[in-house]
């Protein structure tokens, strides 16, 4: 259980309310169990591997394999990117080295450059 501490909340108008309980794993694990919870990590990879059909169909005329192989494997470097950054940019560091991950498997598997 996590341990409750006694904390004072301004209100938006200005006013204190004092003895307002709030647990720790509130305010503390809320940022990394947006990242770490398994559920959000499949979305992730399942929205990356369609994604990346989506980008040799429609961008590159192709039938692109192992998009989810790809998928998977830009998941787990960009967890791994993320796990390196405070608790404060765990998400947006998760998401910045995602997309750029997804865009350079894009350009690998179009045979493309830095274009």
């Amino acid at each position: 259980r996590g341990a409750r501490r006694m904390t004072e909340e301004v209100a938006p108008h200005g006013t204190v309310r004092h003895g307002t309980a709030r647990h720790e794993s509130e305010r503390y694990g809320e940022r990394e169990q947006m990242v770490t919870a398994p559920s959000q990590r499949e979305d992730l990879v399942h929205r990356m591997d369609i994604h990346l059909s989506s980008i040799g169909f429609h961008c590159l005329g192709l039938t692109l394999a192992d998009t989810r192989l790809a998928a998977e494997d830009i998941e787990a470097r960009a967890f791994e990117a993320s796990t390196a950054a405070s608790t404060d940019e765990v998400v947006r560091v998760y998401v910045r080295v995602a997309a750029e991950l997804l865009c350079a498997e894009a350009r690998r598997l179009g045979g493309g450059g830095d274009g």
